[in-house]
């Protein structure tokens, strides 16, 4: 499983969000995204 933590910009979500995806096509592997940085509680 490949496991990604976004984080960043949106220039630097989409490149790893890319990157986490070929590794997934690649290895034939399940993606999961962490946005837990994203969550507000307000």
């Amino acid at each position: 499983m490949i496991l990604a933590k976004i984080i960043g910009g949106l220039g630097n979500q989409l490149f790893q969000y890319a990157f986490a995806y070929a590794l997934q096509k690649q290895n034939v592997t399940a993606l999961k995204l962490d946005a837990s940085q994203y969550i507000s509680f307000s």
